[in-house]
């Protein structure tokens, strides 16, 4: 059809503006209004109110503070006993798979 919806905004990585600094807002700590809204500008590529989510997590994903996070995580990672995190994974899966039966047989039950 004609009408965008919500699942085509996620298909095309474009986020209106406001919700663009509302979200930036949120993350990030410290970041004024002043310079969530000259990022919505500059991530407003086409000039029609949307900012291209995928052109800025490719700006994010590219920046040394994320490469340092990341260096961070897979040195933690890498200090844990992988057998150990494997039997915890399984373990959430099992509980994870019987909380859904759990509450599909409840919903069942209540029709």
């Amino acid at each position: 059809g004609g009408e965008r919806g919500e699942r085509d905004t996620i298909t095309t990585y474009e986020v209106p503006k406001r919700r663009f600094e509302s979200i930036l807002l949120a993350l990030v700590t410290g970041l004024t209004p002043s310079q969530a809204s000259r990022l919505s500008l500059r991530f407003d590529v086409a000039g029609n109110g949307l900012c291209d989510a995928k052109r800025f997590s490719i700006m994010i994903e590219r920046s040394d503070a994320w490469k340092a996070c990341g260096q961070r995580l897979r040195v933690s990672r890498d200090r844990h006993n992988h057998r150990s995190r494997r039997g915890k994974s399984k373990s959430l899966s099992r509980e994870m798979d019987r909380d859904r039966d759990r509450d599909r047989d409840r919903d069942r039950d209540r029709d």
